[in-house]
């Protein structure tokens, strides 16, 4: 008896596998082992998502915001241009939430008629009339692209969250989550303790005079900024908030929330406090009008003494297991950088501050007379700075701290305005009273969080930070689509399902 044909599918794994062996084998010969390590990467991600479609959104968040050594590359270049692998993995999670999105027709339906899916489309076409005005004006194009770029990855995410949340699938990619807060938390520890180099950013726990003089006093910690920052930020946040209105299962939203407080506080970072202030403000203005407040109030005080105990637990464990010294330089640091930072005497003389305070300078005399259009996506706001190899003479002449004043010069009040309207469009829903459900309000209150936050760290225009944004906005336009009542289990996301309505 003759033996059968193989079947299509076995063809296609033969050939994926050859061609990925070959793919791999070529570089290497060659000696280039970062092409090789790119190449395999791909074609793993791939292999998982021709099998399961579903984990390119597992690949995008794990991709785009896990901690990895220094030596792991982001991306690889074609040609002239730099392709980062997450902006790869979010390209393939769009389409897939497109597909998903043919099938649910009365859902798209809303969603395209939802005050947040229209606001949000009006700021993305400011956006296109500002990067035409970029092109026509005769800005590089180079500079256009790299204001661009985080734009579109903004954009991607909203539409990718939107549909996820729609559909109900929210719960899916938890284990996700947890699996790149986890493994980032635990990386950066270890390159704590023992210096190893991560990807990112790190440099000393301090704060600066422009002269150089230390402000409030020295330590030996280390900030580490890292691809999980941004998210392990939002994760807080939202976390916290859920907490406090009692929506979501507790030890769920506690996994989460302990090893994005670990990366939070690694970053050293003022802008945890700043999110987490207006957070609990807009907590406490949806717990009053929705007759909570003692309620959540009481959870406040619950949650600081916990953490309270929690980092004295720690502290004392870092000492019993002869890591004493260090667990100190990590306090000390804390409290120079982040703590003594909060003080005005202290940003009145502090270098990254005063920094800042230039930067908004100079976006607010560079707006000239383009109030309303702007200069265009692409345009240089200020003179170069430092040596000529340094990021301040180079990008950091498009980049800027403060979102809001990015915006002002380069769209005008007409992205501005959009943007803004936005923001409005995705929290008062909440303050008037029209969404009462508990993740709801935890959201609407991350993202005024945030909002505050990207004044001084623009999350929008940050590779990461522009998808968590991004799911943000996202999460809105879904939620306004599903409507005022709570759908079924059918149609709505685990998150909501297991939420308390207020």
């Amino acid at each position: 008896m003759s033996s059968a044909a193989p079947a299509l599918g076995d063809l296609r794994w033969v050939a994926l596998a050859g061609g990925a062996l070959l793919a791999v084998l070529v570089p290497l010969g060659t000696g280039n082992v970062e092409v090789a390590v790119a190449i395999a990467s791909v074609v793993a991600v791939a292999a998982c998502v021709w099998r399961r479609p579903a984990t390119v959104v597992h690949a995008v968040i794990v991709i785009t915001f896990i901690t990895v050594p220094a030596s792991v590359p982001d991306g690889i270049r074609v040609g002239g241009l730099f392709v980062y692998f997450h902006e790869c993995a979010l390209v393939a999670a769009v389409i897939y939430a497109g597909y998903r999105l043919r099938s649910a027709g009365t859902l798209r339906r809303r969603m395209m008629v939802s005050p947040a899916a229209i606001a949000f489309a009006v700021f993305v076409m400011s956006l296109v009339v500002a990067a035409a005005h970029g092109v026509v004006s005769g800005l590089a194009i180079r500079d256009i692209t790299y204001d661009v770029r985080p734009a579109v990855a903004l954009a991607g995410a909203v539409f990718v969250a939107a549909v996820i949340v729609g559909i109900g699938e929210v719960g899916r990619y938890v284990p996700a989550l947890l699996f790149t807060l986890s493994v980032s938390a635990f990386a950066m520890f270890v390159s704590s303790v023992t210096g190893f180099a991560l990807a990112g950013r790190e440099e000393a726990a301090q704060l600066y005079t422009v002269t150089g003089r230390l402000v409030a006093g020295g330590s030996d910690a280390h900030r580490l900024l890292t691809s999980t920052t941004p998210l392990a930020l939002a994760v807080t946040l939202i976390a916290v908030a859920m907490l406090l209105v009692g929506a979501g299962r507790t030890k769920l939203i506690s996994a989460l929330l302990i090893p994005a407080v670990v990366v939070d506080f690694f970053s050293f970072s003022r802008n945890v406090f700043l999110g987490l202030a207006i957070m609990f403000v807009v907590v406490l203005v949806a717990a009053a009008l929705n007759g909570m407040l003692t309620r959540v109030v009481v959870r406040i005080s619950v949650t600081v003494a916990v953490l309270a105990a929690a980092l004295g637990l720690a502290f004392v464990g870092a000492s019993a297991l002869g890591a004493g010294q260090w667990a100190q330089s990590q306090v000390s640091g804390y409290s120079h950088r982040v703590l003594a930072g909060l003080d005005q005497s202290t940003q009145a003389v502090d270098s990254s501050t005063q920094d800042r305070r230039q930067e908004n300078r100079y976006l607010t005399e560079s707006v000239g007379d383009k109030e309303i259009v702007g200069n265009g996506l692409g345009f240089r706001y200020k003179p170069p700075m430092g040596a000529a190899d340094e990021f301040a003479a180079n990008d950091g002449q498009l980049y800027a701290h403060n979102y809001y004043g990015w915006l002002r010069t380069k769209t005008g009040l007409l992205g501005l305005v959009a943007f803004i309207g936005v923001l409005a469009i995705c929290i008062l829903p909440v303050v008037i009273r029209r969404w009462r459900d508990g993740p709801s309000i935890a959201v609407a209150a991350t993202t005024a969080g945030l909002a505050a936050v990207i004044a001084v760290s623009p999350m929008p225009n940050d590779h990461g930070g522009s998808i968590v944004f991004g799911c943000l906005l996202g999460y809105a336009i879904a939620r306004y689509a599903r409507g005022q009542t709570q759908k079924g289990p059918q149609t709505a996301p685990v998150a909501i399902r297991t939420g308390a309505a207020w």
